[in-house]
């Protein structure tokens, strides 16, 4: 365990987990990839943990995570399977609560229950930034002075947020704009308002995610929990990630059922309603703004 001889950032302790699969984990399990993700968010983190998950070759997979422990690199890694019943207790969840395509929920159950300081940032395996910049410690900031901010995390589409504060979708504030959602690609938030049972809720609005016909996954279970709780997204502005689109959907179940094709009709139908302008003015008027899309 590499021991931390100051506080990192502001004082403001936060671990860094990454999870990986069989497509992706040669790659995060290599020397560099941890050592770059800190130096493109200009901080250290306290503990660096490799989530590990549905991989053909668990022997393989163990073998390049201990040769980066003991390069210092990661401080841990976990195996999503050998630890998913006790997660499953602190999140209040039972294996027929992950239906027919478990890992789409299960690493992250997994990764939030592993984090153990304050704060954890979850960072996906094909993400990265163009630019390094702190954002993180800015972005803690704001949560402390506000806790209805959830979760935060830098801009993807700023285009998308720009359209956002025009619509009065977002609000800016300072250099984040504010409003309901949840991506599961990187996401900053304290380890104890996660890590905890909050994973049994639906929303409407929640049905716009786009295997909402298959199945229930961890983002949208989380968004839906963030949406029936007030509870906003923090995007800051100055700092865009980058996420490759030819690689977006390849882990994507194959095959629909016929129910399931009902459900997509339904979920699009429920999508487009929710975005219409006029609807939206009413869901505001009523108080149920957070339906909005």
């Amino acid at each position: 365990m590499r021991i931390i001889t100051e506080d990192p950032g502001d004082g403001n302790l936060v671990d860094l987990l990454v999870n990986t699969y069989e497509r992706t984990y040669r790659t995060v399990l290599a020397l560099g990839f941890f050592p770059s993700i800190e130096a493109q968010n200009r901080r250290r983190f306290c503990n660096r943990i490799a989530i590990i998950n549905n991989v053909d070759d668990r022997e393989d997979a163990a073998k390049r995570a201990i040769a980066l422990v003991e390069a210092k690199e990661i401080d841990e890694f976990i195996f999503v399977s050998d630890v998913i019943d006790r997660v499953l207790v602190r999140t209040g969840l039972k294996r027929k609560d992950l239906g027919r395509f478990p890992h789409f929920i299960d690493w992250g159950l997994v990764t939030v229950c592993s984090a153990r300081s304050e704060w954890l940032l979850h960072w996906d395996a094909e993400i990265s930034m163009p630019e390094a910049v702190n954002w993180v410690d800015p972005a803690i900031g704001l949560m402390k002075e506000n806790e209805s901010v959830f979760t935060a995390n830098p801009s993807r589409y700023p285009e998308w947020v720009e359209g956002g504060i025009r619509k009065k979708l977002l609000r800016q504030y300072r250099d984040f704009s504010l409003g309901y959602g949840f991506s599961d690609q990187i996401f900053l938030v304290r380890t104890s308002r996660i890590a905890r049972p909050i994973y049994n809720e639906k929303c409407l609005a929640s049905l716009r995610y786009p295997l909402a016909h298959k199945m229930s996954s961890f983002e949208m279970r989380i968004d839906a929990y963030m949406r029936n709780h007030r509870l906003l997204q923090a995007i800051y502005i100055p700092v865009i990630y980058h996420h490759p689109t030819e690689t977006e959907g390849l882990a994507y179940p194959e095959g629909t059922t016929i129910l399931e094709r009902i459900r997509k009709i339904r979920n699009e139908y429920m999508h487009r309603k929710l975005r219409n302008q006029y609807i939206s003015k009413i869901l505001d008027w009523i108080g149920k703004g957070h339906l909005r899309v």
